[in-house]
């Protein structure tokens, strides 16, 4: 039997660190290697895996073998970690370097600063099918379909590439895509093609138990009983469309018509359900042909409650234009439509906590992450569900999912898994995630920190006793945050809510002293974060409403470096924030301040902002979007034509 070849993550995951994600084979036969301790090193790989090093092929030629060379800017270097035997874990420096195999460098290269990068697998997948190598085939396409399991298509032309190993292809697809219609019937053509018949009979029934219910399922099962009729086996023909009969699926009334004409040639027994009492009430019945209709009549019964069913959810189906996966957005209407879908089956669910009701929510939902996968909110969504019906460890195992999936890209759902952790009080397990978010988001591993230092503070009583604690952990953060000043400002705002709501407990308690050394030190920790960056709307709204609350009869004078900023040439803000705080302040002025003169500079400035006509409608020359606005037609609004 073939080996499998080790992704890289698998290194990753058992503490052998690696910068990458891809087919360790991909990786090492695409490269030239070599690090201190190879052999130690190596071997120690090879054991914890069962894993034999790659040859590199002959037409595989090496740019070049200087040492100069393989240190250079294309030289990828990682540390690997050993903890066997050791004391104290010890790293020997790995460095790889590429060389060209089929001017496929550059995008081997890419696949390592984004291994989502859909451009450049589709230009690996065209090497992979142009090539005879059937390792280098079998290397993209494990790597590929490791990120992309959801593209079915990709499967059934992996299994064509290596027929060899289709079989283990065609059954790890419906693994990846169980919920997939077409992942199911290329698996059973395969069978049909390839296998004998008790495997692909065993297939067929599998397929149909698993996406049988599936509204768009109507081609599966057809093939199923073109099979079977192949095969010469009636008595399987009635049981399978006796199946058909309860799925509320397309060209329902198609199936009947052909379940009428197969029945009118076999034998009662045969087209006898599975119902004791309706076998007790036939048996009393001593005519054939009245036999035969009663069974008809109770079929029939079946039809219509299947049909009512079906009835409900068209409107849902018919509305689902893309049911497959793409990485292309999906358009609104059916995300919308999706939702919908899922608000009935929850409904019909809380009606009637069922275990059939459940399965249906449950498969709705995973259709429904097949072409939204790349959307965080229906995975949290199904967590949800399961968590609100104190189902924790499906919620738990919904998250996971998530976060091993296309979506692993998106820190939102980590955050969405460490707030449910946090729910069930397994602070533990909340702590992994976020570490492991800041070292998988590394561009994003100041807002994560963030996160992770409001979590610590939310586990501290707020009391005066855990106070220097609280804030020695927002100064702990500002220190590893120091360099983003966003992640500066978001803890500044934080930082001085918090001291904010312990002087309002001071003066509750008629502690002023304390009340009033508290402001101070909330208003020098905002004062400090505008002087380093005042660009964010968010601070100097802020400031304001922190002053509102603190500042009592030096409101205005507190805000006088507000008033400085906005006057000057250029402004910290843009012309759309501005829009936003020139209201404020105006506010805040005309409240707390006896100089109506800086009133009027303020509404000049205000008037002056192009951004301000646009959103009265005044000035057509501009069309906002989500950013700045995009000049449309700079001809002037009055046109004067001249005789």
């Amino acid at each position: 039997m073939t080996q499998k070849t080790p992704l890289c993550r698998q290194f990753y995951k058992n503490g052998l660190y690696f910068d990458c994600n891809m087919d360790i084979g991909f990786c090492l036969g695409c490269q030239k290697y070599y690090y201190e301790n190879e052999a130690e090193t190596w071997d120690k790989l090879c054991e914890k895996f069962s894993y034999t090093e790659p040859t590199i092929s002959q037409n595989y030629e090496c740019a070049s073998d200087s040492e100069e060379d393989m240190l250079g800017p294309k030289a990828l270097t990682v540390d690997l970690v050993h903890t066997q035997g050791a004391t104290e874990p010890k790293k020997d420096i790995v460095k790889f370097h590429f060389f060209s195999i089929m001017d496929l460098d550059n995008s081997i290269t890419s696949l390592h600063e984004n291994t989502l990068d859909y451009t450049i697998w589709t230009e690996l997948l065209h090497a992979a099918e142009i090539s005879t190598d059937i390792q280098l085939i079998r290397s993209i396409y494990t790597s590929f379909l490791s990120y992309f399991p959801l593209f079915f298509g990709y499967w059934k032309k992996f299994a064509k590439l290596d027929p060899d190993r289709a079989l283990e292809i065609y059954q790890q697809s419906v693994k990846s895509v169980p919920h997939s219609v077409d992942a199911w019937i290329f698996y059973c053509d395969y069978c049909v093609a390839k296998r004998d018949e008790n495997h692909t009979r065993l297939v067929f029934q599998e397929a149909t138990k698993t996406v049988g219910s599936n509204f768009l399922s109507h081609l599966l099962w057809n093939k199923y009983l073109e099979w079977e009729f192949s095969k010469k086996k009636p008595q399987n023909i009635t049981k399978i469309f006796l199946q058909i009969l309860q799925q509320p699926i397309q060209q329902l009334r198609y199936f009947w018509e052909s379940f009428t004409n197969h029945a009118s040639s076999r034998p009662i027994e045969e087209l006898t359900p599975n119902d004791e009492d309706f076998k007790k009430k036939l048996s009393e019945i001593t005519d054939d042909l009245m036999k035969f209709q009663e069974v008809m009549k109770y079929h029939e019964s079946t039809l219509v409650q299947t049909v009512k069913k079906m009835n409900e959810v068209i409107p849902f189906e018919n509305n689902i234009k893309r049911p497959f996966f793409h990485i292309k957005p999906l358009d609104t209407k059916e995300i919308l439509n999706w939702n919908q879908y899922l608000n009935f089956a929850e409904a019909k669910y809380e009606e009637n906590k069922n275990e059939s009701n459940e399965e249906f929510v449950i498969r709705i939902y995973e259709r429904c992450l097949v072409p939204c996968v790349l959307y965080p909110n229906f995975w949290k969504r199904y967590a949800f569900f399961f968590e609100n019906n104190n189902k924790i460890d499906k919620a738990r195992g919904i998250f996971s999912r998530a976060t091993e999936s296309v979506i692993q890209n998106r820190p939102s759902i980590f955050i969405a898994f460490a707030e449910f952790e946090e729910r069930q009080k397994n602070f533990d397990r909340v702590n992994k995630i976020f570490e492991g978010s800041m070292k998988h988001f590394k561009d994003k591993a100041y807002e994560i920190y963030i996160l992770k230092t409001l979590f610590e503070k939310r586990q501290l009583k707020e009391d005066e006793k855990q106070e220097e604690k609280i804030l020695l952990i927002y100064e702990k953060a500002m220190e590893e945050c120091s360099k983003n000043d966003n992640s500066i400002m978001v803890l500044s705002i934080s930082m001085s809510q918090y001291l904010s709501y312990r002087a309002t407990i001071a003066n509750e308690n008629q502690d002023f002293k304390i009340e009033k050394i508290l402001i101070n030190k909330g208003r020098n920790i905002l004062n400090k974060a505008f002087e380093a960056s005042p660009k964010y709307k968010k601070l100097w709204t802020a400031i304001i409403n922190y002053e509102i609350l603190h500042g009592e009869e030096q409101i205005y004078q507190n805000c006088q470096f507000l008033y400085q900023q906005i006057f000057m040439d250029p402004c910290p803000l843009t012309q759309k924030d501005q829009l936003s705080i020139i209201p404020l302040l105006i506010d805040l002025c005309l409240n707390h301040s006896s100089d109506i003169k800086i009133v009027n500079k303020l509404e000049k400035l205000l008037y002056r902002n192009t951004l301000y006509h646009v959103k009265l409608g005044y000035d057509q020359s501009f069309e906002l979007y989500e950013g700045e606005p995009t000049i449309i037609n700079k001809q002037p609004i009055i046109q004067i034509q001249q005789k």
